[in-house]
């Protein structure tokens, strides 16, 4: 098996971020790296000025490759699984969180997200291209 689910998100990015919380409280600080920032517990995706943006969540039972990838990040999951903040609409329920929405994972510790820009890129600065909308891949680590 492979893919597990596929869920439809509306987020609204806060502070121009789509945000993702794992388990654990080391969170990045934003800064000028590019289009995301990273920690063990958390990434942050720079997103357009818009007041919701699409994301999709692929949720798998083990580690798969996946093309166009334009970022990809460690993140660890716990019991409560991946946190998604300020979920606007969702075509699966989660359970609320700290900051958004939790959706349980078939799995638990080390975890990868590919993001992928199934709809390209829009400028939301000079030389700062973001995806006009994402596609999220969670997998377990093939380490």
């Amino acid at each position: 098996m492979a893919k597990v689910k596929d869920i439809n998100l509306h987020v609204v990015p806060m502070y121009g971020q789509v945000q993702f919380f794992g388990e654990g409280d080391e969170y990045p600080e934003w800064g000028d790296e590019g289009v995301a920032v990273s920690s063990a517990a958390a990434t942050f995706l720079g997103m357009p000025d818009v007041e919701t943006c699409s994301v999709s969540l692929h949720i798998y039972d083990e580690y798969e490759e996946i093309a166009d990838v334009f970022y990809e990040s460690m993140i660890a999951i716990g019991m409560n699984g991946l946190e998604v903040a300020y979920v606007e609409a969702s075509s699966e329920p989660g359970c609320d969180g700290i900051m958004g929405t939790w959706y349980s994972l078939p799995w638990l510790g080390e975890g990868v997200l590919k993001f992928v820009a199934p709809d390209g890129f829009v400028e939301a600065a000079p030389g700062f291209p973001v995806p006009r909308s994402v596609s999220a891949h969670v997998m377990p680590s093939d380490a």
